[in-house]
């Protein structure tokens, strides 16, 4: 829905502004936009700065790329160290990007 514009099929479940409001930040000192990371600090390489992400501290990862059509998940379960986790995630995340060549 959220690569489609915010639609369902034909059915409008997302206007366009809030659309654009899921991926402003109103602070630049946060990643955060309504629920989702819009930093592409914490993107995989190959997907563009449109990128909203989300990820749990389980070890599950969203990645939701409009401006190129794509998305990637990630399902974990994390222990341990976090950042270290994190990172390994979005390594992950970028080389089924990369083998699937989507």
């Amino acid at each position: 829905m959220m690569l489609a514009g915010g639609r369902c099929g034909e059915q409008r479940i997302l206007s366009e502004a809030v659309l654009r409001e899921l991926g402003t930040r109103p602070d630049r000192r946060s990643p955060a936009a309504l629920g989702w990371r819009a930093d592409p600090a914490f993107n995989p390489a190959s997907l563009s700065e449109k990128t909203l992400s989300h990820t749990g501290w389980a070890g599950n990862s969203l990645w939701i790329d409009p401006g190129r059509q794509r998305y990637v998940v990630v399902l974990t379960n994390r222990t341990g160290d976090h950042e270290e986790a994190s990172k390994a995630r979005t390594e992950l995340a970028q080389r089924v990007l990369q083998e699937t060549g989507i």
